[in-house]
């Protein structure tokens, strides 16, 4: 992937603004927004994931960064967990609330 990336959890107004838009699920972690209505991310999960499906979900932000160098990453979500300090280290994280 090469120019900026979102990843979010839900649609955000300025989503035109980047080349590349990702959808966020724990446990799977970022995909391709054009994926959200195959299996297995139509599937449904629990609202609040637990805490080692969330692990593994930002696991995969991280290793997709890492894989990236030359894209931008913006992470936004509304999570509170250890890894998201480390995302931040190597991409813009925007903490937002969702209603």
């Amino acid at each position: 992937m090469k120019g900026n990336v979102l990843i979010r959890a839900q649609h955000l107004e300025n989503e035109g603004d980047y080349d590349h838009v990702l959808g966020f699920k724990p446990p799977f972690g970022p995909y391709p927004v054009e994926l959200s209505e195959t299996y297995p991310f139509h599937a449904e999960v629990v609202k609040e994931p637990d805490y080692e499906a969330l692990t593994v979900a930002l696991e995969n932000v991280i290793e997709l960064i890492k894989l990236n160098p030359d894209a931008g990453f913006t992470f936004v979500c509304n999570i509170e967990h250890p890894l998201i300090s480390k995302i931040a280290q190597v991409s813009t994280v925007i903490n937002k609330r969702f209603d």
